[in-house]
């Protein structure tokens, strides 16, 4: 009973995202079709033309983050306009698949990765190397080793501004998304500032999209980051990092001034990520005009990437908030804050950046 319930909830979720993609992405053009469960584990996903049915492996959605769900909904369902709607006969990844793919930035290949560059995987070590310099008891070895870390990301991105001549397409080819952190149904206006955060200093662009957790059942929002593939490491890891660091800063906070309660603690972690986002600006602000114009290019283009697989993004505006003393306290613990060394565990994609839940 419980499996045909979990069954029916995967199902149900599954057409809610379906509705929302056909209005984001294909006008509302597709009529709706059926949708099926695989157990064929060889199978991601599949469009039945004959039976009008769209089916995901059900494994995928258990196991994976419920962005990569979508767009392996997405894939089939490009499938499906092409079917339907071009109604056009080719091969099952044929030029016009192709083409509808890459006007909405849907990734048309069954197995959506990305291999590293041998020179983005000498760029992540050299940061790394860096980001362990940073542990030094020295105050002044360490600020200038994150300082070099930051330094070394804005070289490469320098680089990239005047080596790639190729058409936008060619370039968008390069980009990719992530998403960060778990689908919950409320954020606070400190977890937004972070997001404004990697967006404005870490070379990505962020988006709040709908998700749904199949660990709880429920629905909420996550953070979706798009960006070029080694962009996206450094942002989850400095993602992760002032998670972390948070933690760590309120609790010491906490004992030195027995301070208490969400108002209290919400007000502080939105002073620490705003100091902190101060600290980054001052960095910038050391480029030259043509560096920081090189930036501007490289960061224009995961906007446009955004703006392909989100073409109609409705803005929301924040309420009005005044600072507390707790604020200036965790800004000023912001503004002291530098990136460490990010601590790794292997997957089948790599290494990637771990969560440390230290303050369990």
């Amino acid at each position: 009973m419980k499996q045909q319930l979990l069954d029916r909830t995967l199902l149900f979720q599954i057409r809610k995202a379906w509705q929302q993609i056909n209005y984001q992405l294909f006008n509302s053009q597709l009529k709706e079709p059926s949708f099926e469960l695989l157990s064929n584990e060889d199978l991601l996903g599949q469009w039945r033309s004959r039976d009008r049915i769209i089916a995901i492996q059900k494994k995928l959605i258990l196991t994976v983050p419920w962005l990569e769900v979508l767009e392996t909904l997405k894939h089939e369902m490009a499938h499906q306009f092409v079917s339907e709607i071009l109604q056009v006969q080719e091969s099952a990844h044929g030029p016009i698949f192709r083409k509808v793919c890459q006007e909405r930035q849907i990734i048309s290949k069954a197995q959506a990765k990305i291999e590293k560059d041998p020179q983005v995987i000498k760029l992540l070590a050299k940061v790394n190397k860096l980001l362990a310099l940073a542990e030094s008891d020295n105050q002044f070895e360490a600020e200038q080793a994150a300082q070099q870390a930051q330094n070394l990301l804005i070289k490469h991105h320098i680089q990239l501004a005047e080596l790639d001549h190729f058409a936008e397409d060619e370039q968008l080819d390069h980009m990719t998304y992530q998403q960060l952190g778990e689908v919950k149904s409320r954020y606070f206006h400190y977890e937004y500032s972070i997001a404004n955060l990697l967006s404005d200093y870490f070379f990505v662009s962020t988006i709040w999209v709908n998700g749904f957790s199949v660990s709880s059942g429920k629905e909420g929002r996550v953070l979706e980051v798009c960006g070029r593939e080694e962009d996206l490491e450094i942002a989850s890891y400095v993602y992760d990092f002032i998670y972390n660091h948070l933690k760590l800063a309120w609790k010491t906070y906490q004992l030195e001034t027995k301070a208490k309660g969400l108002k209290k603690r919400l007000s502080f972690s939105l002073g620490l990520v705003q100091g902190f986002a101060q600290r980054l600006a001052e960095t910038q602000k050391g480029q030259s005009e043509e560096h920081q114009e090189l930036i501007y290019i490289g960061r224009s283009l995961s906007d446009r990437f955004l703006a392909k697989r989100y073409p109609k993004i409705r803005m929301k505006s924040s309420n009005s908030w005044s600072p507390s003393h707790d604020y200036h306290s965790g800004f000023q613990e912001g503004q002291n804050l530098h990136l460490r060394k990010a601590i790794y565990q292997g997957t089948n994609h790599g290494a990637v950046p771990k969560r440390l839940d230290l303050l369990k």
